[in-house]
């Protein structure tokens, strides 16, 4: 059935345009809660705009008036289907506590790929012992450091008790906020570079594997096997495991990018990498702790035989967790192109939602980025100022508080601000969940907190090889947290078509051929009209008159035969515009006197 846009737009738009106060409303609370009234109303609009959504999708050639009805049933369905966590929920420790029993779960579901990390570390160790043991030249090649060549010195130094002088609370406190800074990006990299499909992975832990073979060797042979042990096993039982854990998480993303699967698959499998990689940054903060404020202490103040006890029990406690944690099970259709997703409601109503481009993705964030630093910039300068006296401290607070304020930055305002943050707000983006709902708090803080991983190795080329590759244009955070940037411009009820405004429509005459004009067009030829005549002015000049020539003809020899004074004094696009005021204007014959 053909519509008649003028009536339909004048009978509908007031339930347009009370929708949309009723969504403004509901939209700028923070928590979205409906009061009965509210959601009776809101039931109601939703329902009838819907159906006017589906009438305009069949019935009618208007892609304006489309685009603005399917926003506006998105804005509804977001807000209807949304069920808000209740706080209890959000804020219940156990929720945010299951990565302790999940990390373990999932590191022994992906062991496999931990035993692939084992072997090649295991190689680099022998191949640095080897170099070690053989050539004596190598140890200034493979160790670097002075400390690491020279065991003797840094022996005699240590148990005298000359770099114990050196060392206060405040150093130790920035040593040990740079050591787990370091780590986790160490770490974070070697997970990353399984986008290298495991290549970039395995080089990072082979090099890994040669350093610590080569100064296991390098001590050994010089008599200081003790030390070395009681040195590096304290924070090394946490740290290198981890290392390994983030060469197991490499291998299992380059095992997803070769074996695809769709999507909700590798969101649920994503989802497994990003606890195997928040585990592993655990154990090093602890590592990072105990390498600053145990193990850098030696012989006399702490015995060789204490520190490997210690050790041993740290060991023994990881190896227990790993292998015997548990945890209990707990327990809309979707169709998409490159630059659009569709969304199939309960009520059988489709809409489209159109993806954010890398483009504006990229212009946003660079915004962002630039409060952030302005954001960091300011609070170090508050907090050198207000640790002047105890600069150690001021530099590991800086050095912790900078990743944090970034994270949060962008997690809060996305959390309880719609989805948006100020860039993306400036330039019309907003995330939501993948069903189309709105983006719940968690899922905020999941997505940023894997920007950490997306911007590795640097200017973000995983999160950009991630976005160019997903056909939702997602990075792997939006993978692992279910969520989508879309494009949200600010739309308005379009206005009436010109030919469905003229005055006099010389067709109107004549009310029986008029009549059945309307019955013998079918609505493709009603659409292809009406959209000849909106694209008037992108087309050339010969082209649109061919093409108005063509139809008014197929329109008078085979639907409806107008007199044929009437046909010479009107041009063929005249002749197509009556035919749409017919088609999709008023149907009343006109009652103007010759």
């Amino acid at each position: 059935m053909i519509l008649n846009l003028e009536r339909f737009q004048a009978q509908a738009k007031p339930r347009w345009q009370n929708l949309e106060l009723l969504l403004g409303a509901l939209e700028s609370r923070p928590d979205r809660r409906l009061n009965p009234a509210e959601a009776h109303q809101l039931q109601e609009l939703y329902a009838h705009v819907a159906v006017d959504l589906n009438r305009v999708t069949h019935g009618a050639l208007a892609p304006d008036l489309r685009q603005y009805l399917e926003r506006l049933v998105a804005r509804g369905y977001a807000e209807l289907y949304y069920a808000p966590p209740r706080r209890s929920e959000m804020w219940q420790p156990r929720r945010w506590l299951r990565i302790f029993t999940a990390f373990p779960e999932t590191f022994r579901r992906q062991s496999r790929y931990f035993g692939v990390a084992i072997l090649i570390t295991l190689l680099g160790c022998a191949f640095g012992g080897l170099a070690v043991r053989y050539d004596p030249a190598a140890v200034d090649v493979l160790l670097p450091a002075d400390y690491l060549r020279n065991p003797d010195q840094r022996v005699h130094d240590e148990e005298q008790g000359g770099a114990r002088r050196s060392k206060s609370v405040q150093t130790e406190a920035a040593f040990s906020g740079q050591l787990i800074r370091h780590n986790i990006q160490v770490a974070l990299l070697t997970a990353a570079l399984g986008v290298t499909f495991g290549i970039g992975t395995a080089l990072l832990l082979f090099e890994n594997g040669v350093l610590l073979g080569a100064v296991a060797v390098h001590y050994t042979r010089r008599g200081f096997g003790l030390f070395m042990t009681a040195w590096l096993l304290p924070h090394g039982v946490f740290e290198i495991p981890s290392i390994l854990i983030a060469g197991q998480a490499g291998f299992y993303l380059a095992r997803l990018l070769l074996h695809r699967r769709e999507d909700r698959n590798v969101r649920q499998r994503m989802r497994e990498w990003l606890v195997l990689v928040a585990g592993l940054a655990m154990m090093l903060v602890w590592a990072g702790i105990m390498e600053a404020f145990f193990s850098q202490h030696h012989a006399p103040v702490l015995p060789y035989g204490f520190k490997v006890a210690i050790a041993t029990a740290e060991l023994v406690l990881l190896i227990l967790y790993l292998l015997l944690m548990e945890m209990r099970d707990t327990s809309v259709t979707r169709a998409s192109t490159a630059v659009e997703l569709t969304i199939a409601t309960p009520e059988g109503v489709l809409f489209r939602l159109p993806l954010a481009g890398p483009a504006c993705r990229l212009y946003a964030m660079l915004f962002d980025i630039v409060i952030v630093l302005a954001t960091v910039n300011g609070i170090g300068l508050l907090v050198y100022w207000i640790f002047a006296k105890a600069p150690g401290f001021g530099v590991m607070m800086v050095g912790l508080a900078e990743f944090a304020i970034g994270f949060a930055y962008s997690a809060l305002l996305e959390g309880f601000w719609n989805g948006q943050t100020i860039g993306k707000r400036l330039f019309h983006l907003r995330v939501i969940d993948e069903a189309g709902l709105p983006l719940r708090i968690e899922q905020a803080w999941v997505r940023n907190l894997m920007r950490v991983f997306d911007a590795l190795p640097f200017a973000y080329l995983v999160g950009g090889i991630s976005v160019l590759s997903s056909p939702l244009m997602q990075r792997f955070g939006d993978r692992v947290a279910g969520t989508l940037v879309i494009r949200q411009t600010p739309l308005s009820i379009p206005g009436e078509e010109s030919w469905t405004r003229q005055k006099y429509n010389s067709f109107m005459e004549y009310p029986t051929i008029a009549a059945h004009l309307r019955r013998a067009a079918i609505p493709e030829l009603a659409s292809l009209i009406q959209d000849a005549l909106r694209r008037r002015n992108q087309l050339a000049s010969y082209a649109r008159r061919e093409i108005y020539r063509e139809l008014a003809a197929y329109l008078q020899s085979e639907v409806s035969t107008f007199p044929d004074e009437l046909l010479e004094r009107l041009s063929d696009e005249q002749y197509l515009i009556n035919a749409s005021g017919i088609l999709f204007g008023d149907q009343r014959p006109s009652r103007v006197q010759s």
